[in-house]
């Protein structure tokens, strides 16, 4: 019986196999080598050997980058990337990553753009402008802004991110990135949802977000959603997903006449952090295990006459300012959907007043074990902090973070009014960390307070070990 013929992959693998080194390794192992490199330096491995020919288009990683010092155009980009998705066809994607570093704009380029086309398009002009001859002539003013307005457009490194995005998800992609770190936002079509069976996590940054783009009821496996670095929901009403579990959202910026709604209800962790804007509407949350708020300094929920919001001055823009407000039965904005978390990070500036506005409504925190928070709670003579105790049943671990401005600010507050004491405290809560650059009167004030409750006080100065609070004045 004649030996059976081999096809032609097995005599590729057997010429690997042959040469050693890294072409005696199987495709997978290679498969993932490439899915380290970003796509233009995958797709040059294809001229290495038969082998490599076509190992890039099966790779489940797609990385772009329009970097300055990578391509001398956007056009040039724009025009990689189309002709890659259509000769990469639809491949499964596991992660697809999209990242704008530094783009080169048009005024960047000047006249030597016309240097970066290719030799045909150069052709292409010149035949175009021996064909029109004398009429390019008599209409040379129309033609050049024309041609001034295409290249603008051309030049554009945004246009067609939607377009790429839909394609990955037509390659059923499970992780979405996108990176933007220009001063020029990318703005999502607000037409265009996402649609997907397979898409886990979303990870945005610079883009100017709509309220179609960011209803994931179509998404019904997303579990993280990121976004970070200047994502704008300026026009967003809502957020929506039933299945996600992870929410950051890192230095974005919000609307100042509206409350963004965030309805997650499968939320297991929330990240609000140097947001400025509205401070967004959040819905109940009962599966929520750890969440952290930290609006920015410019927040737009501030008011410098009273501490808890809505005070008597109609010009002031922190407390009267929206136009269009949610309307709920609570009132409570922000600590409501909190309520149901087990451990809490809440920090705030003085004149910050959503955490106190929400306070007013005493929500009940009935599963909250570990809380930290800053001198924000030590306004309205421990109002704040009395409350939260109050209504914290099973706290177990409180931390205090006191800056040195806590000073200024206790003294300008100062008055002859008793501090509050909660009515009741959790019987499991025996020791209060509290940490500080020094021991000053602020310290030493809630040091007393807290031993009038029983309620033992440890001090974590900065490059020290932890000390007991003393009763005698340091």
């Amino acid at each position: 019986m004649p030996p059976r013929r081999r096809g032609s992959r097995g005599e590729e693998m057997a010429e690997a196999s042959k040469e050693g080194g890294i072409n005696a390794l199987p495709d997978e192992l290679l498969q993932h080598v490439l899915s380290l490199l970003s796509a233009d330096e995958a797709v040059k491995t294809c001229v290495l050997s038969r082998r490599w020919r076509h190992l890039w288009r099966s790779t489940d990683v797609l990385r772009l980058d329009a970097d300055k010092e990578r391509w001398k155009s956007s056009k040039r980009f724009k025009k990689f990337v189309n002709h890659l998705v259509l000769f990469r066809g639809c491949s499964p994607l596991r992660e697809f990553d999209l990242e704008f570093s530094s783009c080169r704009e048009k005024d960047e380029k000047g006249e030597d753009s016309d240097e970066d086309e290719s030799d045909d398009d150069r052709g292409e002009d010149e035949s175009d402008e021996d064909s029109d001859g004398d009429e390019s002539d008599e209409h040379s003013d129309d033609g050049e802004s024309d041609d001034d307005s295409d290249e603008d457009e051309d030049s554009n490194p945004f246009q067609c991110v939607m377009m790429w995005v839909m394609y990955a998800l037509i390659c059923q992609v499970q992780v979405l990135k996108i990176h933007n770190f220009n001063e020029r936002y990318i703005e999502i079509d607000g037409g265009m949802p996402l649609v997907s069976q397979h898409l886990t996590k979303i990870e945005l940054s610079g883009i100017v977000l709509k309220d179609c783009f960011l209803n994931f009821s179509s998404c019904p496996a997303l579990k993280e959603l990121y976004f970070t670095k200047n994502c704008c929901f300026d026009s967003v009403k809502k957020i929506f997903s039933q299945s996600m579990q992870c929410l950051r959202i890192f230095c974005c910026q919000f609307s100042e006449y509206h409350r963004t709604l965030i309805y997650a209800p499968s939320l297991i962790r929330l990240f609000l952090e140097g947001f400025w804007g509205r401070t967004p509407f959040l819905e109940r949350m009962p599966s929520l295990v750890e969440a952290s708020v930290r609006p920015h300094q410019d927040c737009d929920d501030w008011c410098s006459n009273t501490y808890t919001g809505n005070c008597e001055d109609e010009d002031c823009d922190g407390c009267h300012g929206m136009i269009d407000k949610i309307g709920n039965s609570s009132n409570c904005v922000l600590l409501g959907g909190l309520s149901e978390a087990k451990s809490l990070k809440l920090i705030a500036g003085p004149e910050i007043i959503i955490f106190g506005s929400d306070l007013r409504w005493c929500p009940m925190f009935s599963k909250l074990k570990n809380l930290l928070l800053n001198e924000w709670c030590l306004l309205s003579n421990f109002w704040a902090l009395a409350c939260i105790l109050e209504h914290s049943p099973v706290l177990r671990k409180l931390t205090l973070q006191i800056s040195k401005e806590a000073k200024s600010m206790m003294q300008t507050e100062e008055n002859d009014n008793p501090l509050r004491k909660p009515a009741a405290i959790s019987e499991h809560l025996k020791v209060v960390k509290v940490h500080c650059k020094e021991v000053d009167e602020v310290v030493y004030k809630i040091g007393k307070w807290l031993s009038t409750l029983d309620i033992k006080v440890l001090i974590k100065r900065r490059n020290q070990s932890p000390k007991r609070f003393c009763s005698s004045k340091v």
